[in-house]
């Protein structure tokens, strides 16, 4: 069992909020002070750094920050962690209330718990393996599945209000799906996975593993899917930390007809 706690935190409102996350989980097979640790780098300070991630990383014996110091030796490792302190940057700037905390758990490539947290909203997506997905909110925990639609023209598809481009946006209306909602950060995944959408598409190579990570098993686990936009599973604890060929995350029953789709534009 593994407890992370802060005494504030800063939120996009400018008001503070204490924050406590528990996980337990008996998948691992590598002794927890042993295990590593990827986190996502990044320039932000004040605000976005705050002494819960201190405390995180002492829990640690290997830490590595993909940015500056990643000696590739968690290549060799069965399991590890995989942590995006701070998804939804543009939003958490433009105070959107609507960024996240990522962590998840890794094991021979492959996304075996998933934490997200909302802490604007004192919410939390939690999954593992094989044990189906759950939402936390209002004092309330509720398993959450995908939706049954099947009809693209039905559909509900999310996207970022600020990385969303032409090319994007010509395929959604291919698609003729007129259903679109701008959500921040990994919050994308989490609609998808409670039943309020059916679709999320990118297709930039940018993204990376630790933007994927934890939401790829809250959907798995919610029955959707998320590959990248030919179908092709992904992958974690890679040399090159970037999904090539962008994201599709879906209820799982409209995926093959939006990769079809995505197949004859090439």
């Amino acid at each position: 069992q593994l407890e992370f706690s802060s005494s504030s935190v800063s939120l996009s409102s400018g008001e503070s909020k204490q924050i406590s996350l528990i996980v337990t989980t008996t998948t691992a097979t590598t002794p927890m002070d042993r295990m590593p640790i990827v986190i996502k780098g990044t320039s932000l300070t004040s605000e976005a750094t705050t002494t819960a991630w201190l405390q995180i990383l002492q829990l640690f014996e290997i830490i590595i920050d993909t940015t500056d110091r990643d000696d590739e030796s968690r290549i060799s490792e069965e399991t590890i962690w995989i942590i995006d302190p701070l998804d939804g940057t543009s939003d958490f700037i433009d105070r959107t209330g609507e960024f996240t905390i990522m962590i998840a758990l890794v094991k021979n490539k492959k996304p075996i718990l998933g934490v997200i947290l909302w802490p604007t909203k004192n919410t939390l997506f939690v999954a593992q393996e094989n044990q189906g997905a759950f939402k936390f909110s209002n004092g309330k925990c509720e398993k959450i599945s995908v939706t049954k639609i099947e009809k693209l023209a039905d559909c509900r598809i999310v996207g970022s209000r600020h990385h969303l481009s032409d090319t994007e946006k010509r395929f959604i209306e291919k698609l003729g799906i007129n259903n679109f909602t701008s959500v921040g950060s990994s919050l994308k995944v989490g609609k998808i996975s409670s039943g309020e959408a059916e679709a999320y598409i990118t297709t930039t190579n940018k993204i990376k593993e630790w933007d994927t990570a934890a939401s790829h098993c809250i959907i798995s686990e919610a029955g959707g899917k998320m590959t990248d936009m030919f179908g092709n599973e992904l992958t974690y604890n890679n040399k090159n930390v970037y999904h090539q060929n962008g994201i599709l995350v879906t209820n799982g029953l409209i995926h093959n007809k939006i990769v079809d789709e995505f197949k004859k534009l090439e």
